[in-house]
């Protein structure tokens, strides 16, 4: 009997879940995705944040995705030589912005309203 409830509990939350929209699964053709990774500041070794920006990116634009309460943060890409090429503001209403073509790799920096600095390499 705990089997039959078991199995029926399964099929219920397999059956259960929505697919994901035709509108999220689309992606640009150049569209690429960026974890941002939170600089540990520290060098102690510690489990990973519940605090993440996913960056999704393509020509001339960037999407940010905020996860863990975090609501807005300052863009900014740098170039090799620490040459700002572009700066912005994202925030969870406003998450996609413009920016100049770009060729090569660059990186992205986000510093949230905590101060915690993100940071990740765009490869265009």
């Amino acid at each position: 009997m705990k089997k039959l409830h078991l199995t029926g509990v399964l099929l219920l939350l397999l059956f259960s879940v929505n697919p994901i929209s035709a509108q999220q699964s689309q992606k640009q053709p150049n569209e690429k995705r960026l974890l941002l990774k939170r600089d540990n500041s520290n060098k102690r070794p510690n489990s990973p944040s519940r605090f993440s920006i996913w960056c999704s990116y393509g020509d001339g634009s960037l999407e940010f995705h905020f996860y863990g309460g975090i609501e807005d943060a300052q863009a900014r890409i740098v170039s090799s030589e620490d040459e700002t090429i572009w700066e912005g503001y994202v925030s969870v209403s406003n998450p996609e912005v413009e920016i100049p073509d770009l060729y090569g790799d660059y990186i992205l920096e986000c510093t949230d309203t905590y101060g915690h600095v993100y940071t990740g390499i765009l490869e265009f």
